[in-house]
Parts: structure tokens; sequence; C-alpha cells
């Protein structure tokens, strides 16, 4: 079967479990396949192999960002900044969201706003930046974390709206990958707030639930959808781009073989994105297994014995700016096991790391520069709540 779809993917920082199958699938659905490395915080994508195929890109949200701008591979972004909008959502579909009683807000206004210090939020970024990771704060830490954010993560300015919202107590969570108004995929991935992957616990009403909403609005042709089950009714929790979402489903020829009959018969109308520039950082915690040659084997960079303030470097390595995610699963390379959570890119506007970084720190006693551990026990953000 010849197709005329080119997936053109970031090998570093999408899950190996992940790229192995995706790439399996796509060779199996006749595309081609081009894998690209790309240095984390890249300020620009170096990209000449354009030819009459029609890309689709996949992996974290800098290379979506990037690719965003490229003239040629902007073509394979599936992305428009105007409609991947919380404010969007809330007022396309209105009650059917989870947060639509939402406030949302300049981030250089939160200081302003009168709430006692101990009342509960949930915070995130409006867009789709990934600029942090949502979180359940109160308003006295929320101001003093904004303020830290401003200061040092390169996509967060005083302008930047944040959404303001109370707290919900979700029980199951779906990811639905969806095409032209239609789920062509979908898995249960969370189930009490614990990453718990079940293909098979998909409720044919949940589907309906999505497809009747995507008949009223969508952000765009493809896309994924998150719905959390909250109090026995089905809410919308976010939406995202296809080409930086994990894909956690076994079967993922359903997917490629769908995108690529998408491209094969869809133009695209390039829309430019402006992005803030990002300074050279120094990236700490690589590690042979997952970086390649020239760097140490992990267990030469774990030790018995705890780091110096253990507790203050480990609260720092979690509390710092998100300024990329990447799709798929982490895996602790030591004992082969799941690591919880999504692959994020975090930085304090100096150095920069993985978010697999904190839990080698915390269940190995990961080496780390001595400048960074002073840096993080000086660190003046208090912690945010964890959901």
């Amino acid at each position: 079967m010849i197709s005329l779809a080119k997936w053109v993917i970031q090998k570093t920082l999408v899950g190996e479990r992940t790229l192995n199958e995706l790439t399996n699938a796509i060779e199996k659905s006749g595309a081609r396949l081009e894998l690209i490395e790309l240095a984390p915080f890249s300020l620009e994508l170096q990209y000449e192999n354009t030819d009459e195929f029609r890309p689709i890109i996949y992996g974290s949200t800098t290379f979506m960002l990037l690719a965003y701008k490229h003239e040629y591979l902007s073509r394979g972004v599936f992305f428009d900044e105007s409609t991947f909008l919380m404010s969007e959502y809330i007022k396309h579909w209105g009650q059917s969201v989870l947060n639509n009683d939402a406030n949302i807000i300049r981030a250089g206004n939160i200081k302003d706003l009168k709430y006692n210090e101990d009342q509960m939020f949930f915070v995130r970024p409006n867009d789709d930046s990934k600029a942090f990771t949502g979180t359940l704060i109160g308003f006295q830490d929320l101001t003093t974390m904004v303020d830290g954010v401003i200061d040092e993560n390169p996509f967060i300015t005083q302008d930047t709206e944040l959404v303001l919202c109370s707290p919900k107590k979700i029980g199951k969570e779906w990811r639905n990958i969806i095409i032209q108004s239609k789920v062509i995929s979908s898995c249960r991935y969370r189930f009490s707030g614990e990453f718990n992957i079940d293909e098979d616990d998909v409720p044919v009403d949940m589907i309906h639930f999505v497809e009747s909403l995507c008949n009223t609005f969508t952000p765009h042709d493809v896309f994924v959808m998150d719905v959390c089950e909250c109090e026995g009714e089905y809410f919308v929790i976010e939406c995202n781009c296809f080409n930086g979402s994990g894909i956690y489903y076994k079967d993922f020829s359903k997917i490629v073989n769908a995108v690529n009959e998408y491209v094969g018969n869809k133009s695209y109308t390039k829309i430019i994105r402006s992005n803030k520039g990002l300074n050279s950082m120094i990236i700490i915690g690589l590690f042979k297994e997952i970086d390649g040659e020239g760097f140490s084997p992990i267990r030469d960079l774990i030790s018995d014995e705890p780091i110096s303030n253990k507790d203050a470097v480990l609260r720092y390595l979690k509390s710092a700016p998100v300024t990329a995610a990447a799709p798929g699963m982490m895996e602790d390379k030591i004992t082969g096991k799941h690591i919880k959570g999504e692959m994020l890119m975090h930085s304090d506007g100096e150095y920069t790391w993985r978010s697999d970084l904190i839990h080698y720190v915390d269940k190995y006693n990961f080496q780390l520069p001595p400048d960074f551990i002073e840096r993080a026990i000086s660190w003046r953000m208090t912690k945010p709540r964890k959901i």
C-alpha cells in the first residue's frame, strides 16, 4: 500500500515503547518514516528534507511549536493557537467542561485577587503551551508561585492568561483521539488519580458524549480530548494537539492509518506562531541508557548515601516551571518498571532537566552538580500541593 504521508518523529524524548510501536505501525501502513534529533530547548529547527510527501510530525511540545513555524513541516502540525484554549472550550461546550467555573485572568493580576490565604484552587495555563503543569494550590502559595514562574519561565509573562478554578474530585479519565469529529481510538488512562491504562473500559455513552460535543465545535480536525467522570457525569478536562500527546494504546495501526488517510485528502493553511526566545541552559540528569554514548551509565551516577538537603532538592525539581511535554511513558532504566507520570521538561532559567530525574533522585540519590543543589536550597518559591 502506497501512502502520501511521511511521519517525522523526534527520536529523543518520545518514550521507547511508544517509539517502537509507532514506527512499526507506520512501516506497516506504507507511509514514509523519518527520525530526527532535537535537543531540548532548541531555538530553531533545521530541516531541509522537503519533498512531495505530506508530513505528520510527532514529538515534544517544543518540536511541535518549532515545526508549526516551519514552511514545510507546518502542514503536518494539527494546531491552531486561537482554538486550543480553555476559554474556547468553555465558550462552546459550557457546562460540559469540567472547569466551566473558571476565572481566566492575567498572571500579573493574580496578586490583586481577594481570597483567604488557605483557599484552594486548581491553576493551569489557558493555552496548550504546557508552560507549567496544572496544579492544586492554596491562594497564598499561588501568588508566590506565579511570581516565581514569571521571573524564571521564558514562556510566561505578566499578560499570560491563567485558568483559576475550584478543585474537583475526578474518578476515571479517558483519552480520545479524534479525526473530523469521530473518535478513532479511546482508552482509560487514569483511575482515581493514578496512571492506569485499560482499553476495554471505554463506555459507549462516553464516546457519544465526545462526538456530540464535536458536532458543536472542534479546535482542529485532528486532536486529542481528555474526558473524565465526576459525580456520575462526563466532562471535558482539556484538549491537546495530537502531534505532542501521549498515545497509550496497544494497537497504533488504527490511529496511524486514520491520520495517513486524513493528510492524504487534506490541504493545510499555514499559521505562524511567535515564540518567546530561550537562552542556552545547562542540562542535568543525563545518562548513557537514554542519552547515548558520551554519558556515564546510570549505575555510576547513583548512591546509597542521600544527597545533601534531599527534600529541598526534590521540592525544587518538582516545582520548577514545565516548558515542554513529550508523548509516551517513562521507564526506570534500573528496574525496567513504569515511572508514573508523563515525560516533561522543567527549567529554572539556568538549568533544565527531564521529569524522570525526580524519580532517580528520590529513589536512587542520583548525583547532581553542587551549584544546582545550592540553587535549589536557596529557592524562594513555596511548594505547590499535589492533586
